[in-house]
């Protein structure tokens, strides 16, 4: 457990990695989001009212930030980590918790600005960035902020993920497994046409709530763990 301590710990080295420019970016498209909604308050010919509000997906940027960052932290981060004679074991585990970390702290600025936004009725004049209605009609802003944090997660470890699929396999075989995933999501769209899935697709995602969504993601996150453990364990050190 100390040498995953360790690898948790060289993470967070360079802090603006997972938690400055992380930071930036949120705050920067909260308050460009949040500008624009005043310029429309002030200068359309109706203001914003809580019957008409203006939403925004500007918070959705953080998450790809994440994204980016996990990749060329796994990148490098492995190659540290092996190289120092780390297990993969320690290696796996101490990302894994730096990850879920990150995760943690993104879901509860999430659900802090979203709590806020109810609170004031989006600062005064309408205006949601973390608040969805689709998202809060059940378990409010916790909810929003438990789906940010397994949607980093996920995000998090799709990144991390192909980010060792080229260490260990190289670009063609990563390139490969892209477009592979690309090819399944063609064919299951097909299929969806052909059975004329699409009605019950919709009403099945219409029935999702904040709450739900968390859920599924915090599953899809735990299988892609597994799957980029299995990259991991046979990772040679100079890889």
């Amino acid at each position: 457990m100390n040498r995953a301590l360790s690898v948790f710990r060289f993470h967070f080295i360079l802090k603006g990695h997972f938690i400055g420019i992380p930071a930036l970016v949120l705050s920067s498209a909260f308050i460009l989001s949040l500008g624009i909604a005043f310029v429309v308050h002030l200068n359309a010919d109706e203001a914003l009212s809580a019957a008409d509000p203006m939403y925004s997906g500007a918070g959705q940027s953080v998450l790809w930030c994440l994204l980016g960052i996990s990749a060329a932290v796994a990148y490098s981060g492995s190659a540290h980590a092996l190289g120092l004679s780390y297990s993969r074991r320690s290696y796996m585990l101490g990302m894994l918790m730096a990850l879920g970390v990150v995760s943690l702290g993104v879901g509860a600025v999430v659900a802090l600005l979203a709590w806020i936004e109810e609170a004031t009725s989006g600062f005064g004049i309408h205006h949601y960035m973390m608040a969805l209605p689709y998202l809060t009609q059940q378990g409010g802003a916790a909810a929003v902020g438990l789906l940010a944090a397994a949607a980093a997660m996920l995000l998090m470890l799709i990144g991390a993920f192909f980010a060792l699929v080229y260490k260990r396999f190289g670009m063609a075989r990563m390139w490969f497994l892209l477009i592979g995933v690309m090819l399944l999501v063609v064919v299951l769209f097909g299929l969806s046409v052909i059975f004329d899935w699409g009605p019950a697709m919709l009403n099945w995602l219409l029935q999702q709530t904040g709450l739900t969504w968390a859920g599924w993601a915090a599953l899809a996150a735990a299988v892609l763990a597994g799957l980029t453990w299995l990259v991991v364990r046979r990772m040679p050190a100079n890889a």
